[in-house]
């Protein structure tokens, strides 16, 4: 019986046939995610990421409560630097931004614009979309 690798949630219609899909075992890869934040937004978001297949959760700073979920990584939100590091080190597949500082100062961009980072999904808007929930008054 051959083996199919598939990521989690990956649809995979366009290039395998499903009918020979089906029977067969399906071994879901490790997924490496990367939540920045530290509030009750992050814990929910990063306990809800850790139940999926293959899932390894780091959380930035996070807090007491993110620790039950993944890992919790002492990186300050505002070092770009820092944090594209950690990615590269531990192959993150995966950033999530909760808090909107980190955003309106451009992580999305960051992650964009920089070569090693072409690989890893990051998920927010840009800099400029971001300006629109950081200038609430």
């Amino acid at each position: 019986m051959a083996k199919i690798i598939m990521y989690p949630g990956e649809a995979r219609k366009d290039a395998v046939d499903w009918k020979m899909v089906q029977g067969q075992h399906i071994t879901a890869v490790r997924r490496n995610i990367l939540v920045l934040g530290s509030g009750g937004r992050e814990h929910a978001l990063a306990w809800k990421l850790a139940q999926g297949e293959g899932a390894h959760v780091f959380i930035a700073p996070g807090n007491a409560g993110t620790a039950q979920v993944g890992v919790n990584v002492n990186l300050k939100l505002s070092d770009f630097e820092a944090i594209k590091v950690f990615c590269l080190k531990q192959n993150i597949n995966l950033v999530v931004v909760g808090p909107e500082q980190p955003l309106v100062d451009g992580i999305v961009d960051f992650f964009k614009q920089d070569e090693a980072l072409k690989a890893v999904k990051i998920i927010g808007p840009d800099k400029r979309g971001a300006q629109l929930e950081g200038s609430k008054a």
